[in-house]
């Protein structure tokens, strides 16, 4: 504050009683301090204010937006992130790639700033410029690509802490296709090995091509969940309830198609928003591992399916929803391996 006038005779007393100390609100990324200088090499992309606007966020009151790639779904942009995050800074965090999120986000969201991190190396994932950009954006977004690669540049690094904090401090998470699987406590990782499909993974609970990773996110509402993206588009259903038989009981599936999302509030509250849908795979009593054996085909039967579209809501915590379920199974011995159509 600067004072540049005053008239008349006598001392001043000015209080600032109730005036934030660092631009306004108290929520938890407002004292950051100036922007650190970028290392030598680091690929970075910034549209808008350089400079850190601070909002105030509500602790935990942000959400989780898990979108299924191919194009993004405006409205859940519009809908879910904008009057959370409150004309804030964005990052798109990603290992490859370029800027194509920045004009996008900028101006479907009126953000303050939109910048791409291409954290593409281990020497990055602890560096003062990245840490600080995470720490104060109030919507962070990991972009489509390889989540095998998110693994192993991210996991256990300074970056996977920032990323696990901003829900906590009341900011929104989100990703598509490969940002959406790491957010899950499960995540299917075809590190190394060609990508699974659903005819493949059938016929052997640990087929070469099935290697599911965790220890990533601790987000709460993601506990005991897979995510799978490009979903219908892909016939990923079956490979989704193999990957479910060889993981604890009580795994839940989420399964998202393509131009499709959920958000999922602090509560476990989801809603779905565009063109397709989201199938939400959950096991009860009745639900039975018939067969789940390395070496051997999965039978894997009355697996309860919830089929959501355009502002159906699935509560992930409690399982509460107004969307009937469908029982349906799959048979890895036989070449038609669904027990019941389950996409219909």
């Amino acid at each position: 504050m600067k004072v540049t006038q005053y008239s008349g005779r006598g001392s001043y007393s000015l209080s600032v009683a109730g005036i934030p100390s660092s631009g306004g609100g108290d929520g938890g990324n407002c004292n950051l301090g100036a922007r650190p200088g970028k290392p030598g090499g680091l690929t970075t992309y910034l549209t808008g204010n350089p400079d850190d606007t601070c909002v105030e966020l509500v602790p935990n009151g942000g959400g989780l937006l898990v979108m299924g790639g191919g194009t993004d779904v405006d409205v859940a942009f519009e809908r879910r992130v904008k009057p959370v995050f409150g004309g804030g800074d964005v990052v798109v965090l990603r290992t490859s790639g370029s800027d194509g999120y920045n004009d996008y986000l900028y101006n479907l969201l009126g953000a303050d700033s939109v910048e791409t991190l291409m954290v593409d190396r281990a020497q990055y994932t602890d560096d003062a410029y990245v840490l600080w950009a995470l720490q104060s954006a109030e919507f962070i977004w990991l972009a489509g690509g390889d989540q095998s690669d998110y693994l192993n540049q991210w996991q256990g690094t300074p970056v996977q802490q920032a990323l696990d904090e901003a829900l906590a401090r009341g900011a929104v998470l989100g990703g598509t296709s490969a940002g959406a699987a790491v957010q899950s406590e499960y995540i299917y990782d075809p590190d190394g090995t060609n990508g699974a499909y659903s005819p493949e993974a059938v016929t052997d609970l640990c087929h070469e091509y099935t290697n599911i990773s965790t220890d990533f996110l601790t987000t709460a509402t993601m506990e005991n969940v897979l995510v799978d993206s490009h979903f219908a588009e892909r016939d990923r259903m079956g490979r989704l309830m193999a990957f479910m038989a060889g993981l604890p009981v009580g795994i839940r599936g989420i399964g998202v198609d393509e131009q499709t999302s959920i958000f999922f509030a602090s509560d476990g509250t989801g809603v779905v928003d565009g063109s397709g849908n989201v199938y939400v795979l959950a096991e009860d009593g009745s639900t039975s591992r018939t067969q789940a054996t390395c070496g051997l085909p999965v039978i894997y039967e009355n697996v309860l399916r919830y089929q959501l579209s355009e502002s159906d809501q699935y509560n992930i915590l409690t399982g509460a929803t107004s969307v009937a379920p469908v029982r349906i199974g799959i048979d890895g011995s036989k070449t038609d391996f669904y027990i019941k159509q389950p996409y219909q």
